[in-house]
């Protein structure tokens, strides 16, 4: 598989990966930061295509609907505030 059997590698690919998504995410969060310096429309912009490539994602792959109880249009507003509340946060 993917993870190593050994503990020690195990650790090692953990916190390899964990190294990898903070770095990600603080270069994507230093990115939005200086994009914001120049100009606030711009910053509004990657985040539209950001959240619209996100919700299209979840639409192709069939992974739109969340979780909750609710049938019909109900359905989908509730999993399109969701799905952005929790991209957004």
């Amino acid at each position: 598989g993917y993870v190593p059997d050994g503990s020690r590698a195990r650790t090692i690919c953990f916190g390899s990966l964990i190294a990898i998504s903070s770095i990600t995410l603080s270069m994507k969060t230093l990115g939005i930061v200086l994009l914001s310096a120049v100009t606030l429309e711009y910053t509004m912009y990657f985040f539209a295509i950001d959240i619209g490539s996100f919700l299209l994602t979840k639409v192709l792959r069939g992974d739109f609907s969340y979780w909750l109880p609710f049938e019909g249009i109900t359905n989908l507003q509730v999993s399109l505030i969701q799905r952005v509340i929790c991209k957004v946060v």
